[in-house]
């Protein structure tokens, strides 16, 4: 079963080996002719309509809960990834244990 484990990964990074190589070598040309023009309309729109914006309380009310979202979610990801606090009767003990048997 390693040995077959040891192949997939082989391969999978030949491959991609392969299609970093093939990325790097390609000659790439892009148009930016009608994008440029949509973004100077767009940055003229901006000048024009808001100028005087100034942010609010509001604004700064959802960049303070959205990186308490954030920060939260990063410090559960951490600790369930650290000790994810699973006890003897999870499945995957049972998975495992049956495995090992074989």
């Amino acid at each position: 079963m390693k040995n077959l484990y040891k192949v997939c990964f082989s391969v999978v990074i030949i491959v991609g080996m392969l299609f970093l190589a093939n990325y790097m070598n390609e000659a790439r040309t892009y148009n930016l002719d009608p994008t440029s023009g949509f973004l100077a309309v767009c940055g003229t729109f901006i000048q024009e309509n808001f100028t005087s914006y100034r942010p609010g309380m509001w604004d700064f009310f959802i960049v303070l809960i959205s990186a308490i979202i954030v920060l939260g979610t990063l410090i559960f990801s951490i600790k369930y990834l650290i000790k994810p606090g699973e006890h003897g009767g999870h499945i995957k003990h049972q998975i495992l244990e049956d495995e090992k048997k074989r």
